[in-house]
This record gives structure tokens, sequence and C-alpha cells, in this order.
């Protein structure tokens, strides 16, 4: 006498088969959002330079308006008088991409002594 094999029978293959392609699909969908909103090079870089441009700023306190043209997008520095206070000035510093995408921005509230 033969020993049987038992086989699974089209329905279990295709409840199966609905699962691995429904998991599939989910994780293609977290995938293509991790892609699309994720940090690439190009933010990091501009971040980056954003903190160095700000940390610069205030060491050397270089507080004019400057604009500056770096790898592949320019960075917009503006300083303006916060709350119409002497002592306080806000430096929005923001990178920009060639089509005009903002990659990073940076706002800071910055402590002044006029006798310095």
């Amino acid at each position: 006498m033969h020993g049987r094999i038992e086989a699974s029978s089209l329905v279990e293959t295709v409840v199966a088969m609905i699962i691995i392609l429904s998991v599939f699909g989910i994780s293609m969908m977290v995938y293509m959002n991790v892609v699309k909103t994720g940090i690439n090079l190009s933010n990091l870089n501009a971040s980056l330079q954003l903190n160095e441009l700000a940390e610069k700023t205030k060491k050397e306190k270089l507080y004019v308006d400057q604009t500056i043209e770096s790898k592949g997008f320019s960075i917009q520095k503006k300083i303006t008088k916060y709350n119409h206070d002497e002592n306080l000035l806000l430096l929005e510093i923001t990178a920009k991409d060639n089509g005009d995408k903002i990659l990073a921005s940076r706002k800071e509230i910055i402590l002044i002594m006029l006798h310095e």
C-alpha cells in the first residue's frame, strides 16, 4: 500500500496567496512613503551648513543679511529685530535648491549686549 500525501485544496492556496499579496502591498506602501518623505543627502547637507552658519554668525557677531551660494543650493540669512527690542535679534536661515524648494530652515533668537 502506498502512503498518501495530503495536498492543500485550491481554496487554501488562494487564501494564502491573498494574504501574501496583502502583506506585500502594505509593505510597498510603507516603503514608498519612507522614500518620498525621508531625509536625503542634500537635505542633511543643507541642515549641517545652516547650523555652521548660525554658529559662525553668533561667534563672529556677523549680524547682517547674507546670501551664500553652495553646491546645488543657496542659503539666505536674514537678521531682524525681535519684538522691537534692541537686545534681541531674530536669525532666519533658509536653504533652497535651484528649483526654489526649501531644503532646510532655521530660526533662532539671539540676545546681544549693546555695550560689547
